[in-house]
Protein backbone atom coordinates (compact mmCIF):
# COMPACT_ATOMS: atom_id res chain seq x y z
CA UNK A 1 0.00 0.00 0.00
CA UNK A 2 1.05 3.58 -0.59
CA UNK A 3 1.62 5.03 2.87
CA UNK A 4 3.00 8.40 1.78
CA UNK A 5 0.53 10.94 3.17
CA UNK A 6 2.48 13.96 1.99
CA UNK A 7 0.51 16.51 -0.01
CA UNK A 8 2.35 18.15 -2.90
CA UNK A 9 1.89 21.92 -3.13
CA UNK A 10 2.96 23.27 -6.53
CA UNK A 11 2.63 26.98 -7.24
CA UNK A 12 -1.00 27.77 -7.94
CA UNK A 13 -2.31 24.74 -6.03
CA UNK A 14 -4.70 25.08 -3.06
CA UNK A 15 -1.87 24.11 -0.69
CA UNK A 16 0.88 26.34 -2.00
CA UNK A 17 0.52 28.84 0.85
CA UNK A 18 1.71 26.14 3.27
CA UNK A 19 4.96 25.72 1.34
CA UNK A 20 6.65 22.56 0.10
CA UNK A 21 5.17 19.15 0.86
CA UNK A 22 3.00 19.16 3.95
CA UNK A 23 1.66 15.96 5.50
CA UNK A 24 -2.06 15.39 5.96
CA UNK A 25 -1.39 15.01 9.69
CA UNK A 26 -0.08 18.58 9.89
CA UNK A 27 -2.84 19.96 7.67
CA UNK A 28 -5.54 18.39 9.83
CA UNK A 29 -4.27 20.59 12.67
CA UNK A 30 -3.35 23.84 10.87
CA UNK A 31 -5.18 24.03 7.54
CA UNK A 32 -7.62 26.90 7.20
CA UNK A 33 -6.91 28.42 10.59
CA UNK A 34 -4.26 31.05 9.85
CA UNK A 35 -6.82 33.64 8.80
CA UNK A 36 -9.22 32.86 11.66
CA UNK A 37 -7.24 34.12 14.63
CA UNK A 38 -8.83 37.08 16.41
CA UNK A 39 -6.74 39.27 18.73
CA UNK A 40 -4.19 36.50 19.18
CA UNK A 41 -6.66 33.68 19.89
CA UNK A 42 -5.05 30.32 19.18
CA UNK A 43 -8.36 28.55 18.61
CA UNK A 44 -11.04 29.23 16.02
CA UNK A 45 -13.73 31.49 17.51
CA UNK A 46 -17.38 30.46 17.30
CA UNK A 47 -19.14 33.33 15.50
CA UNK A 48 -22.86 33.43 16.29
CA UNK A 49 -24.22 36.28 14.21
CA UNK A 50 -27.12 36.04 11.80
CA UNK A 51 -25.92 39.00 9.72
CA UNK A 52 -22.83 41.16 9.17
CA UNK A 53 -22.77 44.93 8.76
CA UNK A 54 -21.00 47.05 6.12
CA UNK A 55 -20.13 50.77 6.03
CA UNK A 56 -21.71 51.52 2.67
CA UNK A 57 -23.88 50.12 -0.11
CA UNK A 58 -21.04 49.62 -2.59
CA UNK A 59 -19.05 47.45 -0.18
CA UNK A 60 -22.17 45.47 0.67
CA UNK A 61 -22.86 44.83 -3.03
CA UNK A 62 -19.24 43.82 -3.71
CA UNK A 63 -19.36 41.21 -0.95
CA UNK A 64 -22.88 40.03 -1.82
CA UNK A 65 -21.91 39.53 -5.47
CA UNK A 66 -18.63 37.82 -4.62
CA UNK A 67 -16.39 40.59 -5.92
CA UNK A 68 -14.79 40.99 -2.50
CA UNK A 69 -14.31 38.54 0.41
CA UNK A 70 -16.57 38.88 3.40
CA UNK A 71 -19.82 37.76 4.99
CA UNK A 72 -23.36 39.05 4.51
CA UNK A 73 -25.66 36.53 6.19
CA UNK A 74 -24.87 33.28 8.02
CA UNK A 75 -27.21 31.26 5.84
CA UNK A 76 -24.73 32.04 3.09
CA UNK A 77 -21.33 32.06 4.84
CA UNK A 78 -20.06 32.15 8.41
CA UNK A 79 -16.45 32.72 9.59
CA UNK A 80 -16.32 29.59 11.77
CA UNK A 81 -17.93 27.43 9.13
CA UNK A 82 -15.57 28.81 6.53
CA UNK A 83 -12.55 27.56 8.50
CA UNK A 84 -14.02 24.05 8.53
CA UNK A 85 -14.68 24.18 4.78
CA UNK A 86 -11.14 25.37 4.12
CA UNK A 87 -9.64 22.62 6.27
CA UNK A 88 -11.47 19.89 4.37
CA UNK A 89 -10.74 21.56 1.02
CA UNK A 90 -7.01 21.55 1.70
CA UNK A 91 -6.97 17.99 3.02
CA UNK A 92 -8.78 16.76 -0.10
CA UNK A 93 -6.66 18.96 -2.41
CA UNK A 94 -9.82 20.53 -3.84
CA UNK A 95 -10.45 23.84 -5.59
CA UNK A 96 -13.47 24.64 -3.44
CA UNK A 97 -15.69 23.29 -0.66
CA UNK A 98 -19.09 24.06 0.82
CA UNK A 99 -20.75 22.63 3.91
CA UNK A 100 -24.20 21.44 4.94
CA UNK A 101 -26.23 21.01 8.09
CA UNK A 102 -25.89 17.21 7.93
CA UNK A 103 -24.01 14.60 5.97
CA UNK A 104 -27.10 13.35 4.15
CA UNK A 105 -27.86 16.92 3.01
CA UNK A 106 -24.59 16.79 1.08
CA UNK A 107 -24.81 13.32 -0.50
CA UNK A 108 -24.55 14.92 -4.93
CA UNK A 109 -21.01 12.19 -5.66
CA UNK A 110 -17.87 10.09 -4.36
CA UNK A 111 -18.47 9.49 -0.65
CA UNK A 112 -15.20 9.57 1.32
CA UNK A 113 -16.83 9.46 4.77
CA UNK A 114 -15.53 6.01 5.72
CA UNK A 115 -12.04 6.36 4.27
CA UNK A 116 -11.41 10.03 5.25
CA UNK A 117 -8.68 12.10 3.53
CA UNK A 118 -6.14 10.24 5.68
CA UNK A 119 -6.75 7.00 3.76
CA UNK A 120 -7.94 8.05 0.31
CA UNK A 121 -8.08 11.06 -2.03
CA UNK A 122 -10.97 10.55 -4.52
CA UNK A 123 -10.23 13.80 -6.37
CA UNK A 124 -6.70 12.60 -7.14
CA UNK A 125 -8.25 9.38 -8.48
CA UNK A 126 -10.39 11.28 -10.98
CA UNK A 127 -13.60 12.15 -9.11
CA UNK A 128 -15.09 15.61 -9.71
CA UNK A 129 -16.69 15.93 -6.28
CA UNK A 130 -16.17 14.27 -2.91
CA UNK A 131 -18.55 14.31 0.05
CA UNK A 132 -18.18 13.68 3.77
CA UNK A 133 -20.67 13.17 6.51
CA UNK A 134 -18.59 15.24 8.93
CA UNK A 135 -20.75 13.79 11.71
CA UNK A 136 -18.66 10.64 11.42
CA UNK A 137 -14.85 10.38 11.31
CA UNK A 138 -14.04 14.05 10.60
CA UNK A 139 -15.66 15.20 13.84
CA UNK A 140 -14.94 11.88 15.51
CA UNK A 141 -16.69 12.54 18.83
CA UNK A 142 -20.37 11.92 17.94
CA UNK A 143 -21.41 15.35 19.22
CA UNK A 144 -22.04 17.40 16.06
CA UNK A 145 -23.91 17.02 12.78
CA UNK A 146 -22.43 18.31 9.53
CA UNK A 147 -21.65 17.61 5.90
CA UNK A 148 -19.27 18.97 3.28
CA UNK A 149 -18.78 18.76 -0.48
CA UNK A 150 -15.51 19.71 -2.17
CA UNK A 151 -13.96 19.47 -5.61
CA UNK A 152 -14.25 21.33 -8.90
CA UNK A 153 -14.86 25.03 -8.18
CA UNK A 154 -17.58 25.45 -10.81
CA UNK A 155 -19.56 22.49 -9.55
CA UNK A 156 -19.11 23.44 -5.89
CA UNK A 157 -20.35 26.96 -6.67
CA UNK A 158 -23.56 25.50 -8.11
CA UNK A 159 -24.01 23.34 -5.02
CA UNK A 160 -23.30 26.31 -2.76
CA UNK A 161 -26.05 28.36 -4.42
CA UNK A 162 -28.48 25.46 -4.00
CA UNK A 163 -27.60 25.19 -0.30
CA UNK A 164 -27.78 28.97 0.02
CA UNK A 165 -31.39 28.93 -1.19
CA UNK A 166 -32.56 25.80 0.67
CA UNK A 167 -30.95 26.92 3.92
CA UNK A 168 -29.31 23.63 4.96
CA UNK A 169 -26.53 25.68 6.56
CA UNK A 170 -23.97 24.27 8.96
CA UNK A 171 -24.29 25.65 12.49
CA UNK A 172 -21.17 27.56 13.68
CA UNK A 173 -20.96 25.60 16.94
CA UNK A 174 -21.13 22.33 15.02
CA UNK A 175 -18.40 23.64 12.72
CA UNK A 176 -16.24 24.49 15.72
CA UNK A 177 -16.70 21.03 17.25
CA UNK A 178 -15.81 19.35 13.97
CA UNK A 179 -12.75 21.60 13.52
CA UNK A 180 -11.61 20.63 17.01
CA UNK A 181 -12.16 16.96 16.26
CA UNK A 182 -10.21 17.16 13.02
CA UNK A 183 -7.05 18.17 14.85
CA UNK A 184 -6.70 14.54 15.97
CA UNK A 185 -8.05 12.99 12.76
CA UNK A 186 -4.71 11.53 11.70
CA UNK A 187 -4.10 9.96 15.13
CA UNK A 188 -7.60 8.52 15.39
CA UNK A 189 -7.66 7.10 11.88
CA UNK A 190 -4.21 5.55 12.27
CA UNK A 191 -5.34 3.75 15.43
CA UNK A 192 -8.67 2.73 13.90
CA UNK A 193 -6.96 1.38 10.78
CA UNK A 194 -4.62 -0.79 12.83
CA UNK A 195 -7.28 -1.99 15.27
CA UNK A 196 -9.90 -2.74 12.60
CA UNK A 197 -7.49 -4.89 10.59
CA UNK A 198 -6.44 -6.82 13.68
CA UNK A 199 -10.06 -7.36 14.78
CA UNK A 200 -11.13 -8.38 11.26
CA UNK A 201 -8.40 -11.01 11.13
CA UNK A 202 -9.40 -12.31 14.56
CA UNK A 203 -13.09 -12.48 13.66
CA UNK A 204 -12.20 -14.31 10.46
CA UNK A 205 -11.04 -17.28 12.56
CA UNK A 206 -13.97 -17.38 15.01
CA UNK A 207 -16.31 -20.39 14.65
CA UNK A 208 -19.46 -18.32 15.28
CA UNK A 209 -18.64 -15.94 12.41
CA UNK A 210 -19.59 -16.99 8.89
CA UNK A 211 -18.04 -14.09 6.95
CA UNK A 212 -16.05 -10.93 7.68
CA UNK A 213 -16.27 -7.96 5.33
CA UNK A 214 -13.24 -5.66 5.48
CA UNK A 215 -11.13 -4.47 2.52
CA UNK A 216 -7.93 -5.04 4.48
CA UNK A 217 -8.49 -8.81 4.39
CA UNK A 218 -6.85 -10.58 1.46
CA UNK A 219 -10.11 -12.52 1.00
CA UNK A 220 -12.15 -9.37 0.38
CA UNK A 221 -13.37 -9.04 -3.21
CA UNK A 222 -11.98 -5.50 -3.50
CA UNK A 223 -8.77 -5.98 -1.50
CA UNK A 224 -6.51 -5.41 -4.52
CA UNK A 225 -8.25 -2.16 -5.47
CA UNK A 226 -8.22 -0.91 -1.88
CA UNK A 227 -4.53 -1.71 -1.52
CA UNK A 228 -3.75 0.18 -4.71
CA UNK A 229 -5.65 3.39 -4.00
CA UNK A 230 -5.79 3.67 -0.20
CA UNK A 231 -3.13 4.25 2.45
CA UNK A 232 -5.29 2.58 5.12
CA UNK A 233 -8.38 0.38 5.11
CA UNK A 234 -10.53 2.36 7.53
CA UNK A 235 -12.14 1.75 10.89
CA UNK A 236 -15.42 0.08 9.88
CA UNK A 237 -15.94 -3.62 9.30
CA UNK A 238 -18.92 -5.94 9.30
CA UNK A 239 -19.37 -9.61 10.01
CA UNK A 240 -22.13 -12.17 9.61
CA UNK A 241 -23.06 -14.55 12.40
CA UNK A 242 -23.88 -18.16 11.57
CA UNK A 243 -26.89 -18.00 13.87
CA UNK A 244 -28.56 -15.23 11.91
CA UNK A 245 -30.79 -12.54 13.41
CA UNK A 246 -31.42 -14.44 16.66
CA UNK A 247 -27.68 -14.70 17.26
CA UNK A 248 -27.36 -10.95 16.72
CA UNK A 249 -30.00 -10.35 19.41
CA UNK A 250 -28.04 -12.52 21.85
CA UNK A 251 -24.58 -11.11 21.10
CA UNK A 252 -25.12 -7.34 20.99
CA UNK A 253 -26.39 -6.87 24.58
CA UNK A 254 -23.28 -8.64 25.91
CA UNK A 255 -20.83 -6.14 24.40
CA UNK A 256 -19.38 -3.90 27.13
CA UNK A 257 -17.14 -1.65 25.05
CA UNK A 258 -19.46 -0.68 22.21
CA UNK A 259 -22.39 1.69 21.93
CA UNK A 260 -25.42 0.08 20.29
CA UNK A 261 -26.34 3.06 18.13
CA UNK A 262 -27.04 4.24 14.58
CA UNK A 263 -23.74 6.03 14.03
CA UNK A 264 -20.09 5.34 13.19
CA UNK A 265 -16.66 6.93 13.12
CA UNK A 266 -16.43 7.98 16.78
CA UNK A 267 -13.67 7.57 19.34
CA UNK A 268 -15.88 4.97 21.02
CA UNK A 269 -16.65 1.69 19.26
CA UNK A 270 -20.19 1.63 17.83
CA UNK A 271 -22.05 -1.50 16.84
CA UNK A 272 -25.38 -2.26 15.23
CA UNK A 273 -27.14 -4.45 12.67
CA UNK A 274 -28.07 -2.72 9.39
CA UNK A 275 -31.52 -4.25 9.86
CA UNK A 276 -32.20 -1.77 12.67
CA UNK A 277 -29.91 1.13 11.66
CA UNK A 278 -28.92 2.06 8.11
CA UNK A 279 -31.48 -0.20 6.38
CA UNK A 280 -34.26 -0.30 8.97
CA UNK A 281 -36.84 0.97 6.47
CA UNK A 282 -36.22 -1.96 4.11
CA UNK A 283 -37.99 -5.30 4.35
CA UNK A 284 -35.94 -8.46 5.00
CA UNK A 285 -36.48 -9.40 1.36
CA UNK A 286 -35.19 -6.03 0.15
CA UNK A 287 -32.14 -6.30 2.39
CA UNK A 288 -31.45 -9.80 1.10
CA UNK A 289 -31.65 -8.55 -2.48
CA UNK A 290 -29.05 -5.91 -1.63
CA UNK A 291 -26.74 -8.52 -0.12
CA UNK A 292 -27.45 -7.54 3.51
CA UNK A 293 -28.21 -10.68 5.55
CA UNK A 294 -30.23 -10.45 8.76
CA UNK A 295 -27.28 -11.81 10.72
CA UNK A 296 -24.95 -8.95 9.68
CA UNK A 297 -23.36 -6.70 12.32
CA UNK A 298 -21.63 -3.39 11.51
CA UNK A 299 -18.72 -2.70 13.84
CA UNK A 300 -17.17 0.79 13.84
CA UNK A 301 -13.87 0.49 15.70
CA UNK A 302 -13.00 3.25 18.16
CA UNK A 303 -9.65 4.16 19.67
CA UNK A 304 -9.84 1.72 22.59
CA UNK A 305 -7.11 -0.85 23.15
CA UNK A 306 -7.69 -3.55 20.50
CA UNK A 307 -6.93 -6.29 23.04
CA UNK A 308 -9.89 -5.12 25.13
CA UNK A 309 -12.15 -4.99 22.07
CA UNK A 310 -11.17 -8.50 21.02
CA UNK A 311 -11.72 -9.84 24.54
CA UNK A 312 -15.09 -8.11 24.61
CA UNK A 313 -16.10 -9.64 21.28
CA UNK A 314 -14.86 -13.03 22.44
CA UNK A 315 -17.08 -13.12 25.53
CA UNK A 316 -20.07 -11.73 23.60
CA UNK A 317 -19.77 -14.29 20.81
CA UNK A 318 -20.06 -17.09 23.34
CA UNK A 319 -23.80 -16.40 23.19
CA UNK A 320 -23.97 -16.75 19.41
Amino acid sequence: MNRDDKVTNPVGSPLHDYGGNVSAATLSVWAGEHESLVQGATQVPVVYSAAYGYPDVDTWLDVALGRKPGHIYSRNTNPTVQVFEEKVRLLEGAEAATSFATGMAAIVVADNTFATPMNQKPLALGADLVVHSATKFLGGHADALGGVVCGNARLVQQIYHFREITGATLDPMAAYLIIRGMKTLHLRVRQQNESALRIARWLNTHPAVATVFYPGLETHVHHEVASRQMSGYGGVLSFMLRGGCEAVKRVLPRLRFAHRAANLGAVETIVGPPATTSHVECTPEEREAMGIPEGLIRYSVGIEDPNDLINDLSQALEAA
